[in-house]
């Protein structure tokens, strides 16, 4: 668009919603072995705070790795200075406007639908 200058454009990257289920169960999976591994240290299980120790770390970092399995949405995010010419209604027509710092506005482009 003419008078907006882009000074960095990034991806919009999501995760997919299956693997947002499951990252979310992996997660709640760690939290429920880690109060079991402090509960059985407590009590002195040996054998069980081991069990769920090993449960909690690879519930985590399963979780972790699934994290990086992001894709592209097509659509971006940029940082842009904007010029006093343009029309802020035509801005916020076909951008999201996220933030501004000064001079510095954050944007987005709008999911189509």
């Amino acid at each position: 668009m003419k008078g907006i200058e882009i000074l960095t454009k990034e991806p919009i990257l999501e995760l997919s919603k299956t693997l947002s289920i499951i990252c979310m169960i992996l997660f709640a999976v760690f939290i429920i072995s880690l109060i079991c591994t402090f509960i059985f240290i407590v009590k002195g299980y040996r054998k069980h705070i081991i069990i769920f120790a090993i449960i909690s770390l690879v519930s985590l970092s399963s979780t972790f790795i699934m994290q990086s399995y992001t894709k592209p949405t097509g659509r971006y995010k940029y940082k842009v200075i904007i010029d006093k010419s343009v029309s802020m209604i035509e801005v916020y027509d076909k951008y999201n406007v996220i933030e501004q710092d000064g001079k510095i506005w954050t944007i987005e482009d709008k999911k189509n639908k």
